[in-house]
């Protein structure tokens, strides 16, 4: 199997305990050239790249191997960041600001919100299909509480998002 390109290097422990734990080949590279530099004649088999420390390099590192960037960002500030910075799509982005949104906009970003966290837990599920999706799927108590605690102002930065025109896709960090 051709390796998976991993950034930064060293990467962070836990992302090479799951890397390893999942049986994944993989290599870490420390900035574009080495990445290039140490590239398989196959090509890379794919990229895991962690941007929460050095989120400029890791950008930057993507845009040199033309992979497009999927950015998971939670809060307003990361969501700009990522945007600024040229991701492709934005998982979660459950608070967002009129800055956030202008981003999307102006940008052609892509939103992929995941609703299926903080809307369907067992307290907010409504219908008997989300009730049953719910107990099937018994998120852990400490999910439900920060679902439950995000609802309301994940919901309104989706419905400021679908109003404005922004580009969504549908996405979970959980099986269906």
């Amino acid at each position: 199997m051709d390796p998976l390109l991993v950034f930064p290097d060293p990467p962070p422990p836990e992302l090479a305990q799951a890397l390893d734990l999942g049986g994944w080949s993989w290599k870490s590279c420390g900035d574009p050239d080495a990445a290039m530099a140490q590239e398989p004649d196959e090509g890379w088999a794919g990229a895991v790249v962690a941007a929460d420390v050095d989120p400029e390099a890791a950008f930057a590192l993507c845009r040199q191997r033309n992979f497009p960037i999927m950015a998971h960002a939670t809060n307003p500030e990361s969501v700009k960041m990522a945007i600024k910075l040229g991701a492709h799509t934005i998982e979660h982005a459950y608070i967002t600001d009129e800055d956030c949104i202008t981003d999307f906009v102006s940008s052609g970003t892509w939103y992929v919100p995941t609703l299926s966290i903080s809307q369907l837990s067992p307290n907010l599920a409504t219908t008997e299909h989300e009730k049953a999706w719910a107990a099937r799927k018994q998120l852990a108590p400490d999910l439900v509480v920060r679902a439950d605690a995000a609802a309301e102002e994940h919901r309104n930065s989706f419905q400021k998002a679908l109003f404005a025109g922004v580009k969504m896709a549908l996405g979970s960090d959980i099986s269906p």
